[in-house]
């Protein structure tokens, strides 16, 4: 994506493939009930992914990404505040976390899954719930929170390794891009898989915070104009912007992010675990 060429054609498949799926989907909504359908059982534990091992893989998941995020927020308010003293600049460290505020806070966790209303797989009546299934994309009252589409975690997960291998990628051989990209993929595919066979996602809710997160990528490397400044991002660059913060910043952005992190964490990503002991979080 080194010229507004090569960012437009990359642009116009991803939609264009979005908008494929979308077609797929709502035309054949019985591929979301067979693909669940792969990993439920009748009998003893329904779902695998509520197992203890799976369950604390997806936290721990999680939990690192959130604090990935965090610690990029930390540094966007560190070279707004610092500027000349530091190398980076606050653009790469917006393209950073900017996906994850976003699309996993802001569309995902604080539009989709409050309005569409979806029921997750564990509560439709297919695999032993009392919540009727609806197709994705389609508006529906048998969810009122928290609800399947899309998929939260999965959005994170996507929104955090996407921007990061494309600030990356400039300055990798072909091997480096083949284990940062196959690295990235696997993030997101096992974090996918996970929440599918927990029973708290159906295959098109993950698909799509995937594309919506790819989506939200491309529109912040135009906005952030990120072609002409992930140069700067580089570890020697990184490492000094960090000590820099740590000398020059720490007591004022530290502790303001510190206190506002939970307000910003509880307002826009709503990653939390659901009270019904069945459930997972999004």
């Amino acid at each position: 994506m080194d010229n507004d060429l090569a960012h437009m054609r990359i642009t116009v498949w991803v939609t264009l493939v979005a908008l494929a799926l979308v077609i797929l989907f709502a035309t054949f909504p019985s591929i979301d009930l067979r693909f669940s359908a792969l990993f439920f059982s009748p009998v003893g534990q329904p779902w695998p992914g509520l197992e203890p091992v799976p369950d604390r893989i997806r936290d721990t998941l999680r939990e690192g990404v959130e604090l990935a995020a965090f610690l990029a927020f930390v540094m966007l308010v560190g070279n707004l505040r610092l500027a000349a003293l530091q190398r980076t600049g606050w653009r790469v460290w917006a393209f950073l976390c900017g996906p994850v505020i976003l699309c996993a806070g802001l569309l995902v966790n604080g539009v989709l899954k409050a309005m569409i209303g979806r029921a997750r797989p564990f509560s439709v009546t297919e695999f032993g719930g009392h919540q009727l299934f609806t197709p994705p994309f389609q508006f529906s009252t048998q969810c009122y929170s928290n609800c399947s589409f899309s998929s939260g975690e999965t959005a994170l997960i996507a929104s955090f390794f996407l921007p990061l291998c494309v600030l990356l990628w400039p300055r990798l051989e072909r091997r480096g891009r083949l284990v940062a990209g196959g690295l990235a993929a696997a993030m997101i595919v096992l974090m996918s898989g996970l929440r599918i066979a927990a029973g708290g996602h159906f295959l098109s809710d993950v698909v799509m915070s995937i594309l919506f997160s790819a989506l939200t990528t491309l529109f912040l490397y135009r906005a952030l104009a990120i072609s002409r400044h992930r140069h700067l991002f580089t570890g020697d660059a990184v490492s000094a912007d960090a000590m820099s913060l740590w000398r020059n910043g720490r007591h004022a952005v530290v502790a303001r992010l510190w206190r506002w992190w939970p307000k910003i964490k509880a307002r826009a990503s709503r990653l939390q675990r659901p009270p019904d002991p069945g459930a997972a979080p999004s």
